[in-house]
């Protein structure tokens, strides 16, 4: 549904009203989008390239489109992730504890400590360096 690269469409990722939200909130989120708002959320990243026949299906499907989305995540869900899924919560409950005790222990930084490569953290100034920029300070506590 979205093009190779970093930007996926909103509808796909819509931000959670809990902490613990569940596959079924966000599919039936999308199921509540209208066929417009669909539209634009999945045309809009490919701009002038050809799209997939899928998409191409999907964003001709009119006021269905929501509901086809949504079993199409479903079946994708169940047979790729679904499996695995208690697995990836316990690790991210362990990052998270892990981050907070670091952060408990020796500060805000030391919960970004080692979150990314491109991210350091050198005395108080949270330093951001690219492939493409330089290192520059981001964030200094107050």
């Amino acid at each position: 549904m979205a093009p190779p690269g970093k930007w996926i469409p909103s509808c796909l990722t819509p931000i959670a009203d809990t902490a613990r939200v569940t596959i079924e909130d966000q599919l039936t989120d999308i199921t509540h989008l209208s066929p417009e708002e669909l539209m634009a959320e999945l045309a809009q990243p490919w701009g002038d390239r050809a799209r997939p026949a899928p998409l191409t299906d999907l964003l001709g499907a009119g006021p269905r489109g929501p509901g086809i989305l949504a079993e199409k995540l479903w079946e994708y869900w169940t047979a790729a992730i679904a499996p695995h899924w208690p697995r990836i919560c316990a690790v991210l409950e362990a990052d998270v504890a892990f981050r907070m005790g670091a952060m408990a222990e020796r500060g805000l930084f030391a919960l970004l400590d080692d979150l990314h490569t491109e991210a350091t953290v050198r005395a108080t100034t949270c330093w951001w360096t690219s492939r493409t920029t330089r290192a520059q300070p981001t964030a200094r506590p107050s």
